[in-house]
This record gives C-alpha cells, sequence and structure tokens, in this order.
C-alpha cells in the first residue's frame, strides 16, 4: 500500500466513524464502532483521537460495564461546526444554518 492510499484509506476510515455518530441517536462506544464498521478498536481509538482534535466528536459519559473500567461513550460535538445552505433564485434566497446532529 502507498502511502497516498494509506492516506486515503485513513480519510475514508475517519469519515465512516462520523457518518455512524451522525446516524445514531444515542452516543456510542470504541467497541459499539468497531462492531458496526469491522474496524479494530485500536484503529477506532486512532480515528476518535483525530476527531475529538478536529472537535467534531466528545466524550459523552460512560456506558454500563459488564466488569472492568466503564467504556466511554462518544457523540457528535455540535457546538463547535455549523452547517450552512444558501439557496439563490429570482424569487428568494433561502439561508441554512444547521448544527452537525441537524438542529
Amino acid at each position: 500500500m502507498t502511502i497516498t492510499n494509506a492516506n486515503m484509506m485513513k480519510t475514508a476510515n475517519r469519515i465512516r466513524i462520523f457518518e455512524l455518530l451522525h446516524q445514531n441517536e444515542m452516543p456510542m462506544t470504541q467497541q459499539e464502532m468497531a462492531k458496526e464498521t469491522g474496524l479494530t478498536v485500536a484503529s477506532i481509538g486512532n480515528i476518535l483521537i483525530d476527531l475529538e482534535k478536529a472537535r467534531l466528536l466528545q466524550e459523552a459519559g460512560q456506558a454500563v460495564s459488564n466488569g472492568g473500567r466503564k467504556p466511554t461513550l462518544y457523540t457528535l460535538d455540535d457546538e463547535w461546526h455549523y452547517l450552512v445552505g444558501v439557496s439563490i433564485s429570482v424569487e428568494e434566497v433561502i439561508f441554512v444554518i444547521t448544527t452537525l446532529k441537524g438542529r
């Protein structure tokens, strides 16, 4: 695998995790994300670090433990990033601002 292909794969996996968190109403653990995507828990951990640095996600508490340490829950951080849409026609201009979760 070339460096370019590795970077493209890393970007694609980040997008998969972002979309998974966007589609789910409830926060998710690393293990749940790994099960949904087929990625390893270690890969998910690295992606979560990158997304946290970009302020795209945040910790959302702790899940129930079946023994051992309680897993951390993650959700999108919709306080830092907004989506903006503009539709311009002859008769009107429509302007929309929304959070990452669509609020």
